[in-house]
């Protein structure tokens, strides 16, 4: 995790501020002499001003001393950008720079813009007329500081040296940049000002100047492009180009990015983690990781070499962040804070440590946190302690954990089921006597898991004991024993639902269609799109089981939309050959909740260009509709779009009168319970009564389950006038449809 953050953060460059005081460190703590070969002079008079064209003459004569004091090079870095009132200055300077023929050079500002362009600023060219030309360009980073400086930049057309480069006589890369090292003393770099020179004698000059190379350029304190140096604060821009030159002359130019610090310290850190030791071990391992890497910083600062240290130090930080968390989720996680129990973390733990295999209790306390509701919050921590007591009972030295507080676990020293079964009923008794706290009774309802598997993992036989208590009841069974291992259909069965979305994709779920009959003419008058499951794996799935898994996910929705879509592609695909029937689409409950189902059901017929009429929505499991009122809104509109309604499975849970009285459908369909068996007269009266109820209230009748001839005729006696069930047709595919509408078309005429 530390290295996945330190390698984003450092792509980001994000870490440049770290690497930026590392190298502070490094300027303050190494200190070599500069050269010497190049020399300053600070020119005093403000020369840019038109106005006074004397002090270019002046400086016109300084320069000429100082060629023929032996000054080997000049580099004039002063700005001026308008000629002199006195053309004739103008000049006498460039007639006195030009005397040092190749010798001269004069510096182009070359300055960026906020959005990134650069733009040229010369000297007039009266001045700089003849002579070579150089850059002078400083590129601040966030602290202020130049850590680096380009080779060469391109103005006006022309590829030009940078003005470090022109000192120092380096080799140019034309499109690369070299560190500025900061570790040369500046107050060993020969400084001076022009007007105290101009007092000086010519012998001073031979011997301060004599084969040196000379920056001219603005005063130090009065240069308007001042620059910061690591122990300065507010120093002439020039100095740092004379660093930059001096950088240049030692060949300083080993610069350790950040990618090798973070792959050496990456690599020390895996080395300590991935060896086998105990904790005091390890915290050696990190001390020696922090002096190694300490140590590679100091030798490379003494070298001159430039090293960033951010990846490092960060990767670091996270590392022991990341461990400190760690160990103090490890500290709490282990003792619950409240009541000073061991935690299930410590259970897990124990489970870890012991060889000695023993039967794992989980108890489980019912209304419990109905119980912490109702009293104060001072009082929880003794109500907690005092089922914990009771827990302890007759066993001192048991060892009771806690989670979340409602339960509770310890490892059983009886090992036998039915030895195990009595204490616990014992306790049962126990805790059946209510708990006084304050003067006040409290019930305390309590159920056992069990887990007595043979498994390994601490870990699965924890979940293995909860599963249990889970799977149990106060009423009916107390204490569930658990031992079965995990079978591969479990493991199916768990990863069910994500397999649901799959199976639509590869259309392993598919759409089949049970025909709807007009029981007294005995055509075909509709469909019903039933979906199926044909798993590679597991074979055909019960309907049943996998919508219901739909509804536990939240993926009903996206089962209905694909039935839907397939169920009326299917209704126009039979349009176009001239079989004109409608289709019934189930409609789960739980989806009328919201208005996505209203536009679902219109973007299928819209997109398919079926009439909304054709359409009816067989509305299942009225009993997990959330609400009523709701729901009948949302029937009532797609009612006025024109699609039918149907009440489906009517008679059996809340398909019932009610929901039938309350919500605008069009047909009944009765639940197959009731034509099932027909054998009594009760249950055929029971029948007869819910047909004429769906008759007489103006409603289609479909009865579902037609299984025999019998059940078939005593519909039609009774006025059923539709019917489906497996006596008429098993579900269907399309092109089966087709071949039994022909089939039973040719059957009635033959029979006309």
């Amino acid at each position: 995790m530390a290295g996945l953050v330190t390698l984003v953060l450092s792509v980001a460059m994000i870490l440049d501020p770290i690497d930026q005081f590392g190298w502070l460190i490094q300027s303050n703590l190494a200190n070599r002499d500069p050269s010497g070969e190049i020399v300053y002079v600070g020119v005093d008079q403000d020369i840019a001003d038109p106005l006074h064209p004397q002090r270019r003459r002046e400086l016109a004569r300084l320069i000429t001393r100082l060629e023929r004091a032996g000054a080997d090079k000049l580099f004039f870095n002063l700005r001026i950008e308008q000629p002199a009132e006195d053309p004739g200055a103008d000049r006498q300077l460039n007639a006195a720079l030009r005397e040092f023929g190749d010798r001269a050079t004069v510096t182009v500002r070359n300055a960026t813009d906020f959005v990134g362009d650069s733009e040229a600023y010369p000297s007039v060219k009266t001045i700089t007329n003849g002579l070579r030309s150089a850059v002078a360009q400083e590129d601040y980073s966030y602290l202020g500081f130049t850590w680096s400086m380009q080779y060469t930049s391109l103005v006006e057309g022309r590829l030009l040296p940078s003005l470090p480069v022109a000192m120092a006589e380096a080799d140019v890369l034309p499109n690369g940049s070299f560190p500025v090292s900061y570790i040369f003393d500046i107050d060993q770099i020969g400084s001076y000002r022009s007007t105290e020179l101009m007092q000086k004698s010519n012998e001073y000059l031979s011997r301060s100047f004599a084969g040196k190379t000379v920056l001219l350029g603005p005063s130090w304190g009065s240069d308007e492009q001042t620059a910061k140096i690591p122990g300065y604060q507010n120093v002439a821009s020039s100095f740092v180009a004379i660093l930059a030159a001096e950088t240049l002359r030692a060949d300083l130019f080993v610069s350790v990015g950040p990618w090798v610090g973070f792959g050496a310290t990456f690599l020390l850190l895996i080395l300590v983690v991935g060896i086998s030791m105990n904790e005091s071990h390890r915290h050696l391992g990190y001390v020696a990781i922090s002096v190694v890497l300490l140590g590679l910083f100091l030798v490379g600062t003494a070298l001159g070499a430039r090293i960033s240290v951010g990846s490092s130090v960060l990767i670091l930080m996270i590392y022991a962040a990341a461990r400190l968390r760690v160990k103090w989720q490890q500290k709490f996680a282990l003792v619950d804070q409240l009541t000073k129990l061991p935690t299930f973390r410590a259970l897990l733990r124990d489970l870890s440590e012991t060889k000695k295999r023993l039967p794992l209790i989980v108890a489980e306390i019912h209304g419990f946190q109905a119980v912490l509701q109702a009293l104060p919050p001072t009082r929880h921590k003794d109500y907690i302690l005092r089922l914990v007591d009771r827990l302890a009972l007759a066993e001192d030295q048991k060892v009771i954990y806690a989670n979340d507080s409602r339960h509770f676990a310890w490892l059983s020293t009886d090992t036998e089921v039915d030895a195990i079964r009595e204490h616990l009923e014992g306790l049962r008794s126990l805790f059946s006597q209510p708990l006084v706290l304050d003067g006040t009774k409290i019930d305390v309802g309590i159920t056992f898991g069990v887990e007595v598997s043979e498994h390994p993992s601490p870990s699965v036989r924890i979940a293995t004991a909860m599963n249990a208590v889970e799977k149990t009841s106060e009423a009916h069974e107390f204490i569930v024993f658990d031992g079965a291992d995990i079978r591969p259909t479990d493991m199916w069965e768990l990863s069910l639902r994500a397999r649901i979305d799959a199976a639509l994709e590869r259309e392993e779920i598919f759409v089949v269609y049970q025909p709807q009959i007009d029981l007294a003419e005995g055509r075909i008058i509709g469909l019903e799109a039933l979906v199926r499951w044909d798993d590679p794996e597991k074979g055909a799935i019960s309907p049943a089981y996998f919508v219901e898994q739909c509804e536990k996910a939240g993926r009903m929705d996206h089962l209905t939309r694909h039935v839907l879509d397939r169920a009326v592609a299917d209704l126009a695909q039979l349009t176009t050959i001239g079989i004109d029937i409608r289709m019934s689409v189930n409609i789960s409950a739980t989806l009328l909740s919201g208005n996505a189902v209203i536009d679902m059901v219109q973007n299928a017929v819209d997109k398919h260009e079926v009439k909304a009429n054709r359409v009816c929505l067989e509305i299942t499991e009225t009993a997990k509709i959330p609400n009523m009122d709701r729901a009948l809104l949302i029937l009532e509109r797609l009612s006025s779009q024109g699609f039918r309604l149907a009440l489906d499975d009517f008679g059996v849970g809340e398909a019932n009168v009610e929901n039938l009285y309350r919500l605008p459908f069009d047909e009944m369909k009765i639940d197959k319970l009731f034509t099932r068996d027909l054998a009594t007269q009760k249950n055929r009266a029971i029948l007869q009564s819910l047909v004429a109820l769906g008759r007489e209230a103006g409603m289609e009748v479909i009865a579902e389950g037609i299984e025999s001839r019998q059940t078939l005729q005593f519909l039609k006696q009774i006025g059923c006038s539709l019917g489906q069930g497996y006596y008429l047709s098993y579900p269907l595919h399309l092109r089966q449809v087709v071949e039994y509408i022909d089939h039973a078309k040719m059957a009635n005429d033959n029979h006309s």
